[in-house]
């Protein structure tokens, strides 16, 4: 009997909500990548750990780090900012997937740093309150 993994039914949802909001035109495009990213992240772990599919393994922190920079650029989409520097925020996956090639001892340590950071970058961005989220209101919008 096929069993699915908690990850692979999350993405599984992610996929539906995608279609959808793609078939209504309604999703901007930063928005859409980290929805991507979820998705293939909760592939990539169902696929590494659950079925035990080696080749898998090194890829979990690599795309697990882009969800962070994704989920930055969405929030500034929201915020109504322009996509600066949008190719530096490719260096934490790009620093990771060093890592795990060269250093595997501390990539425990950057992924918990990239989240951290951006974490706080996002607080440092929301400090302005409510009104700092002008596409993201529900009058802005058809849903």
């Amino acid at each position: 009997m096929l069993a699915l993994p908690i990850s692979l039914v999350v993405s599984l949802a992610l996929a539906y909500v995608l279609a959808r909001l793609l078939h209504g035109g309604r999703l901007a495009m930063p928005l859409a990548a980290l929805l991507v990213a979820c998705i293939l992240q909760g592939v990539v772990n169902a696929l590494a750990q659950y079925y035990g599919v080696p080749g898998f393994r090194p890829l979990q922190p690599v795309t697990a780090v882009t969800i962070p920079p994704l989920a930055f650029l969405a929030l500034q989409a929201a915020q109504g900012r322009g996509r600066t520097g949008v190719a530096l925020h490719l260096l934490a996956p790009a620093f990771v997937a060093f890592c795990v090639l060269t250093a595997p001892q501390v990539i425990d340590v950057a992924v918990v740093a990239i989240f951290a950071g951006y974490g706080a970058a996002m607080l440092v961005a929301l400090r302005s309150g409510a009104d700092a989220l002008p596409e993201a209101r529900l009058d802005a919008g058809d849903w």
